[in-house]
This record gives structure tokens, sequence and C-alpha cells, in this order.
């Protein structure tokens, strides 16, 4: 099932931008039109920066022969594994720049900034009901608590339980795959990216079987 996201997160959106304490901050939202629900599910960090931008704009994405080269690896994934698939960023201002994000956390008000588009993510990516949830960059794998220790560092706070069956973190029953970035100069090498496909492909069977054996 598709789900139109505007109608769920557009005057959320539009408060953060409209914020006049937030005046310092990027104001150029990018966000996807639909998501899919039942899905493997990409989570990024944020959308990049483009020329010509315009400050508040959305995006479609297609399951295969889309235009961007980023999403290209998400659409072979989704075809070996035979899933539909969908793309989630946790952030929705526009920039290429990561370390502009730690710039953004040094101040009370960036952390603010920050944590109302995380809210949004999250009910994004709740409403959204994944099958399979492969993060793709390691800022979002902190954001969504991954990397909580002590109290720190908690921001969504999911609880990831490893499963040494599955070989693989979980979450609300939801098998979850942490990755480095898919494509771009940091982009995984050839092996570790045939090796994440084969993970995503054998735990997908694994839970295929077991639900079967229960019928």
């Amino acid at each position: 099932m598709t789900i139109n996201t505007k109608d769920i997160i557009e005057v959320d959106l539009n408060k953060i931008r409209t914020n006049s304490t937030y005046s310092n901050f990027p104001k150029s939202f990018l966000f996807p039109e639909t998501i899919i629900q039942n899905a493997l599910l990409f989570i990024g960090i944020n959308p990049s920066s483009a020329k010509d931008q315009i400050e508040y704009d959305s995006y479609n994405l297609e399951q295969k022969n889309n235009v961007l080269p980023y999403y290209r690896k998400f659409e072979n994934i989704a075809e070996e594994c035979g899933m539909a698939w969908t793309h989630l960023d946790l952030l929705f201002f526009r920039e290429t720049r990561q370390n502009y994000i730690k710039e953004i956390l040094t101040t009370e008000n960036g952390v603010n900034f920050i944590w109302e588009q995380l809210k949004i993510a999250d009910n994004l990516i709740k409403i959204s009901t994944p099958k399979i949830i492969v993060v793709c960059n390691t800022q979002a794998r902190t954001f969504l608590g991954k990397d909580k220790q002590n109290g720190k560092d908690e921001w969504l706070n999911y609880d990831f339980k490893f499963d040494d069956n599955y070989g693989t973190y979980f979450w609300e029953g939801i098998p979850v795959f942490f990755s480095g970035m898919l494509s771009g100069q940091r982009a995984l090498d050839i092996g570790s990216y045939e090796r994440l496909k084969w993970h995503i492909r054998k735990v997908k069977s694994q839970i295929e079987n077991y639900k079967l054996n229960k019928i």
C-alpha cells in the first residue's frame, strides 16, 4: 500500500521552516511524496543540495530506473530480494556536507531543530510498517538510538536487539541491517555490498520459512 506523506507531515515541516528561532538553519526542505508500506525500507540522513533547488519540494521514487544514481543500489537490492522498496531520510533539510549536522548540534537551538525533524521521520517509519530496514548512514544509526549509552545519544531511542540466529539486529520484530553508504566516494566495497544482499535474502527466507512452518 502506498501512503501519501504530504497530508501527514506538511503542517509539521512548515512549522519548522517558518520558526523564527531556526532562522540560521537551512530552509530548503525536501521530502518523499509517498512511502510504501510492508516494503524494504532504506533509511538515510538528509537530502543533498542541488542546483536551482527550491525552498520546499517533494520527490517521487519509482521501483526501477530512477534518474539519480543514488537510488540504483536500492533498486538492485530490492529486485534481488524480490521485494518492493521505499526510502526515507531522517532529516529533511538539504545539505551535502555531513559535518554540517555536527555543527548544528553544537547549540541547543540546533538540537531542537534536528529533534523536530526526527519526530516526523519516526512517525513515517512506524506508519510504513517495513518488513526489513537497511540503515545506510552512521549518523542515522545514532539518531535512531543504536549508539545510546549511559543515557547519552538516545534520540529516537529505538531498542535494537542482536539475534544470533539471523546474524543481525531486530527492532519491534523487524530485521535491521546497519550499513555504510551504498553509493558515492564512501560506498561499500563490492564484497561488502554482495554480502549485504546475500544477508538480506537469507534473513527474508528464514523468516518466510518460519512463518510457513507455524501454519
